[in-house]
């Protein structure tokens, strides 16, 4: 007697919710986590000395920090659309979606607050008071001001924006777990 076959095939739903995290997670290590690290280096003590150099390279620094934030923000909104798009067609086919689409409406939430505090790192950045326009330092005190307080907001964006990756990420696992358990009973062939 022959024991019945098990198998277990991927539902295109879960399929595409595979891929929907997938960017998600892109979005997060496709630039590393700079801003944070900048923002100390920033806040530290030892900008008080030295010939403008270091304030100088902090400045380029910095700048890349925006330049890789404003792309991973970029990112987060293809990511979000994408995520849009696949829970229109699970809500078509007649899933519950509901948590899903509160937990991307909470991750654009906080794409929105990062590109807020992007947004006020780049004002800073292009005022740059205490640098002339190559990036020069002119006024010392002033340099290490405009630093200071393009670091904090830039650590901000991206903590708002890792966090937001994260929880929605674990919303969309939540539900695959959820629609796995849901289809467990459904899988077996004869």
């Amino acid at each position: 007697m022959k024991k019945p076959v098990v198998r277990f095939r991927v539902q295109p739903v879960l399929a595409s919710g595979l891929l929907v995290a997938a960017v998600v997670l892109a979005g997060l290590l496709i630039v590393p986590a700079t801003p944070a690290q900048a923002a100390d280096i920033v806040a530290s003590p030892a900008l008080e000395r030295g010939d403008g150099t270091r304030l100088e390279f902090l400045l380029r620094r910095i700048q890349l920090v925006r330049d890789g934030l404003e792309y991973r923000i970029d990112l987060a909104r293809q990511a979000a659309d994408i995520a849009q798009d696949w829970i229109d067609v699970l809500s078509e086919e007649g899933h519950d979606v509901s948590t899903l689409q509160a937990a991307l409406d909470d991750y654009r939430a906080g794409v929105d607050a990062a590109e807020e505090s992007l947004n006020t790192a780049t004002s800073v950045l292009d005022e740059h008071a205490g640098f002339d326009d190559e990036g020069k330092v002119t006024d010392r005190d002033q340099a290490i001001e405009t630093l200071r307080n393009a670091g904090r907001p830039l650590r901000d964006a991206h903590r708002t924006l890792r966090d937001a990756t994260i929880q929605f990420r674990r919303a969309v696992q939540d539900f695959r777990r959820q629609a796995l358990e849901d289809a467990g009973g459904s899988q077996t062939d004869q």
